[in-house]
């Protein structure tokens, strides 16, 4: 759930294609509808032969910033499964295509309250017509490739072995304890 169902709800709500509505998300979409003029407005793509409609590019952003705001809420209750969020204090960081979306950083700091910062690939290690990687899109991509062709940036972190202390439930418990802490 991200930029697709963000895509997904321009589509519906506008009546276009998802090629349309995701042209309009890039071009046009801001997380944050209060920064967008109210008087502006774009030409949306009609389906079956429908004519091309204009709509208030306020509404695109209204509709991006409650399905964001959404996700983001999905996320929060998601990370509480796993963490205490209100400890977390180092920030965010965001990959992928909505990265890109105007304004998404500042959604996300509101959201948690966190500094927010984008991703971006090195690419320093690749050769060719690499430019078109150089997005958020692609920062687990390249990430990917970089630990496939052994360019792990950070050694692995030495772990503790605590051996064979038994059968016992509750030793097994402070040793999965213990491992995660670690």
């Amino acid at each position: 759930m991200a930029g697709k169902a963000i895509t997904e709800d321009i589509a519906i709500g506008l009546k276009t294609t998802l090629a349309s509505a995701e042209y309009i998300k890039t071009q046009f979409g801001n997380a944050n509808a209060a920064q967008v003029d109210q008087t502006l407005e774009i030409d949306v793509e009609g389906i079956s032969g429908r004519a091309s409609t204009r709509r208030p590019q306020y509404l695109v952003s209204h509709v991006i910033q409650h399905r964001v705001e959404e996700i983001l809420a999905l996320c929060y209750d998601r990370s509480k499964d796993y963490y205490t969020p209100e400890l977390v204090t180092a920030g965010i960081i965001l990959t992928g295509g909505t990265a890109n979306l105007v304004n998404i950083d500042h959604a996300i700091n509101t959201a948690f309250n966190l500094q927010v910062k984008i991703a971006k690939p090195d690419l320093s290690k690749l050769q060719g017509i690499i430019n078109r990687l150089d997005d958020p899109a692609f920062a687990t991509t390249v990430g990917i490739l970089y630990y496939a062709m052994g360019f792990e940036h950070e050694p692995e972190p030495r772990s503790f072995n605590l051996g064979n202390l038994g059968n016992n439930k509750f030793v097994d418990k402070l040793k999965k304890i213990i491992k995660d802490f670690t």
